[in-house]
């Protein structure tokens, strides 16, 4: 049985039932984890880290880090963080919690990193006073979706199952 008091935590019991269902944390490295969500309370889950990935690449001024958990209720959390330069709007941060993989890899898939962000998800013309900057604006959130895909393909493989 699983008890969800609060929307933004994955909570199991400790008692016998949760017990005998599920593997105890200190027995296969289950953890808490507080995961930051951006304009949203913390996810607080009791998981394990399954993959971590980033596409940083020195020079490029955005680079973002992927990291799936799966809980100790068999379901699976994805956490985003988009990073800029500062003068560009610093770090973004969010994290889902999905029922399935199927659900987490569809999530991970219609996420857009260029929208996530407010610099970059606005339109040039609110942020840049000639066409040389519109142009870099536009040139840098392609930039980052194409990062951010190659990262999600190099993950998840060739496309959507």
């Amino acid at each position: 049985m699983l008890i969800a008091a609060n929307p933004y935590c994955d909570y199991e019991p400790d008692g016998m039932a949760a017990k005998s269902r599920y593997p105890q944390p200190e027995d296969v490295c289950f953890q808490w984890v507080i995961l930051q969500r951006h304009g949203r309370r913390p996810l607080h889950v009791c998981a394990r880290t399954l993959l971590r990935s980033s596409n940083f690449c020195v020079g490029l001024p955005t680079w973002s880090e992927l990291i799936l958990h799966e809980t100790i209720g068999g379901r699976f959390v994805s956490s985003v963080t988009h990073h800029l330069t500062e003068p560009l709007g610093g770090a973004w941060q969010d994290a889902w919690l999905h029922e399935s993989g199927a659900g987490l890899q569809k999530a991970i898939f219609d996420h857009d990193p260029a929208a996530a962000m407010p610099v970059l998800a606005g339109e040039p013309s609110a942020t840049a006073t000639n066409s040389a900057e519109m142009a870099e604006h536009v040139a840098l959130a392609g930039l980052f979706r194409r990062a951010w895909f190659g990262m999600v393909l190099a993950v998840f493989g060739n496309g959507r199952r």
